[in-house]
């Protein structure tokens, strides 16, 4: 990573949560910077993910209803399947 890459951030937290921070970070991490960049990138990741998910229902939802001659083929192809008498 290269030094323009990257930015350094103040920012100012309760005690507590730094207490507790600094409590874990000697067995996960090697640094408090660590951490918070870990917990930061997690974070960050599951919104992504929950983006993804949000986008997927929005595009399933906005699936066109059947048309007949896709119906006429689903069924035909259910009926392919029963006439097959598959043993599964």
């Amino acid at each position: 990573m290269f030094m323009s890459e990257v930015i350094q951030v103040a920012f100012q937290v309760p005690i507590d949560d730094l207490r507790r921070l600094d409590a874990t970070v000697p067995d996960e991490f090697p640094s408090r910077a660590a951490a918070l960049r870990s917990i930061l990138d997690a974070w960050l990741t599951d919104r992504r993910s929950l983006e993804i998910d949000r986008q997927l229902e929005r595009g399933y939802a906005e699936v066109p209803e059947a048309t007949a001659t896709t119906a006429a083929l689903s069924d035909a192809a259910i009926e392919g399947l029963r006439a097959a008498d598959l043993d599964w």
